[in-house]
């Protein structure tokens, strides 16, 4: 039998997003929260009356003109999930909202970065493997119907990919005509020993460079231990040079 602290096993049910009520803890669906955000988000983009006032009430100017810290009142986006029919624990309404933005004191903080993760997983839902154009066409028609502006790409949303190094990874889908695929990865789906989930990516896609492997690899990487001499272990490197001619090392399954 094994024993934990109570500190690792509330760790452990945040990381599930687990939403503790009375006594007990319940685990919110992922499909459940992107429905419910999903709903919030469309209040949020055409309510004013849901943005923060002061005990005076008048707007919260300053915090406003500041792009990351425009500000939305829970306690009223509940009072409009009660208007529905959707009467939601607070816990479960937050535990939602967390997967967009900070929660402080009754109040939702939009973040521009969780919210571009977050019109990505909207499209994942739908197709976790579109090909690389599709899914970058798509990336910007959820922003621009879903987020607020401050939250949506300035420029080309090519530029936001860095955004999403570790829950995608880019592979050619057809040899034949180039085309590039994208594929979504649930870490938390992903096997918990570095062998077995070097073996489950390799499924995925034939050859990895090191910095394509390292958001997937650096948390099962035995202790003490580089990850590109972990690698040389248990994979076959290859070098192939890019359209710019430089040497590039990959990295593939060793049989």
């Amino acid at each position: 039998r094994t024993q934990v602290s109570e500190e690792t096993t509330v760790e452990t049910l945040s990381d599930l997003n687990a939403v503790q009520i009375d006594a007990g803890y319940v685990i919110v669906d992922p499909i459940f929260r992107m429905e419910m955000n999903k709903k919030m988000l469309e209040w949020i983009l055409t309510e004013e009356s849901l943005r923060c006032q002061d005990i005076h009430g008048d707007t919260l100017e300053g915090e406003l003109q500041s792009n990351d810290n425009i500000q939305y009142d829970i306690l009223k986006i509940k009072s409009k999930l009660n208007e529905e029919g959707l009467d939601f624990h607070e816990g479960i309404v937050e535990a939602c909202l967390k997967d967009i933005g900070e929660i402080s004191h009754h109040r939702l903080i939009l973040g521009d970065k969780k919210c571009k993760r977050y019109g990505a997983l909207m499209i994942f839902q739908e197709n976790d493997s579109p090909t690389f154009d599709d899914f970058i066409l798509a990336w910007g028609r959820v922003m621009e119907i879903f987020f607020p502006e401050h939250c949506r790409p300035t420029g080309d949303i090519t530029d936001e990919l860095a955004l999403l190094n570790k829950m995608t990874v880019t592979y050619e889908a057809n040899s034949t005509t180039k085309t590039m695929g994208i594929k979504y990865v649930d870490e938390d789906q992903l096997p918990h020993t570095f062998q077995t989930r070097l073996k489950e990516l390799f499924l995925i896609k034939k050859h990895w460079r090191l910095e394509e492997l390292t958001p997937f690899l650096e948390s099962v990487c035995p202790p003490k231990q580089r990850l590109d001499q972990t690698l040389i272990k248990h994979t076959r490197a290859i070098t192939q040079r890019d359209n710019n001619g430089k040497a590039i090392r990959l990295y593939g399954p060793k049989f």
